[in-house]
């Protein structure tokens, strides 16, 4: 494949770019920030951290001989990377289930051919015939060479392992059977979906809201395994201080047993009968800070005109999109608290140029960050700004600091 040069620009930000792998169906893109163990990573994707597991192989447990070098040689090969992510449901302990690219290569076969891990046979269903032929071709050169953990006389396959069995076989191949656990239901927090929370009171399931309001559907826009959901109705003292110009209506707790990524949800505000109060309320949802993750904040996540969720007065219904469940405060605007707040108005524009790109051609992005408000904004910071798909070259700013793969930028 021949590689694209693409130059970008922020406000005089010099970019040289270049497209990576071709996109594959379900997939998603991120950058791994953990290594579990030598077949399961956590990835970074829209600002969410995702566990994937990847399929058709099963490395040494971490208390089996070899689970350390398993796990170091895939941080060597992956950590802090880009990686595309083809899944298609969830294992048996909790992950994403998928094949894990970076650039052309299929990390998990490379683990293999490196003899850090074994051909997982009982989970190779996703494979095709010449990957299947291609994944066993990659197991049986280390074990040739006794390379890894081939260089044991009889290494002890990892389901042998889990199983409490010791075979002498070294040719054994993977039971249908064989599984890290018993299947059952999964919770965000075990996937790594998990939802931001407050520490301070909590309510109970008997805190009232006002008349007639409700949380009237959430809605995922990616769900992986269907669960149940729990809404608890909060009160002020449990939300703690909203940003300036919010004043407190009312709250809710909102947690799923559920695997998604994702989620519209829709609340019910019969009691707002007022038209001038139902048009200044807003949806605050609490999340982790960009700048210390271990802090939190409210986030207005309103979804307004043109979208189709957009406040409607006639069904009494407002709505917010988030990537997480957790906490949602519904707020009334205050007019003069946010007249007098320090308030920063910024806007991102996008140009490219040429619009049509043929192989060789050098493109140009320019990306404009204005600021019309009437403060000088601080710590902003732009996530996502450059499709993952693409890698970088190099990266230079006499104004901001982007990190290597230009998917954030910090003013």
């Amino acid at each position: 494949m021949k590689l694209r040069r693409l130059i970008a620009s922020f406000f005089l930000l010099g970019l040289f770019l270049c497209f990576g792998a071709p996109t594959r169906a379900a997939s998603f893109y991120g950058k791994v920030i953990e290594i579990v163990d030598g077949d399961t990573i956590r990835i970074m994707s829209l600002n969410r951290p995702v566990k994937v597991k990847l399929v058709a192989i099963d490395a040494p447990e971490m208390n089996q001989s070899c689970g350390d070098v398993a796990k170091q040689h895939l941080l060597d090969l992956i950590f802090d990377k880009m990686v595309a992510v083809e899944y298609f449901g969830l294992s048996e302990n909790g992950s994403i289930d998928g094949k894990v690219f970076l650039g052309e290569m299929d990390v998990a076969a490379q683990m293999v051919r490196d003899g850090v891990a074994w051909y997982d046979k009982s989970n190779a269903s996703r494979l095709s015939e010449v990957e299947r032929v291609r994944y066993a071709d990659s197991e049986q050169a280390p074990r040739n060479e006794h390379r890894g953990i081939w260089e044991e006389s009889k290494p002890v396959a990892p389901w042998d392992f889990r199983r409490g069995l010791i075979k002498s076989d070294s040719n054994q191949s993977a039971p249908g059977s064989s599984s890290k656990g018993a299947a059952r239901s999964l919770t965000n927090e075990e996937l790594g979906l998990e939802h931001f929370s407050q520490p301070g009171p909590r309510s109970s399931s008997t805190d009232k809201t006002r008349l007639g309001d409700s949380v009237a559907s959430v809605v995922a826009k990616q769900l992986f395994k269907d669960g149940a959901i729990s809404i608890i109705p909060n009160k002020a003292s449990g939300v703690g201080l909203l940003p300036a110009g919010y004043d407190f209506y009312e709250a809710y707790d909102i947690r799923s047993e559920a695997i998604a990524v994702g989620h519209d949800v829709t609340f019910s505000v019969a009691s707002a009968t007022d038209p001038t109060v139902f048009s200044g309320l807003r949806i605050l949802h609490l999340e982790s800070d960009d700048f210390n993750p271990t802090r939190a904040r409210w986030v207005d996540r309103t979804l307004l005109e043109p979208n189709s969720l957009a406040p409607n007065f006639k069904t009494k219904t407002v709505s917010a999109s988030t990537d997480q469940l957790g906490q949602f405060v519904i707020a009334r605007m205050d007019g003069v608290g946010i007249k007098n707040a320090h308030l920063v108005d910024l806007s991102v524009t996008t140009t490219a140029s040429p619009e049509r790109v043929q192989p060789g051609d050098d493109v140009r992005y320019t990306i404009t960050i204005r600021n019309t408000g009437t403060y000088t904004a601080t710590e902003v910071v732009l996530n996502n700004i450059i499709d993952m798909r693409l890698g970088v070259i190099s990266a230079t700013s006499p104004r901001g600091r982007a990190n290597d793969h230009l998917n954030r930028m910090t003013l």
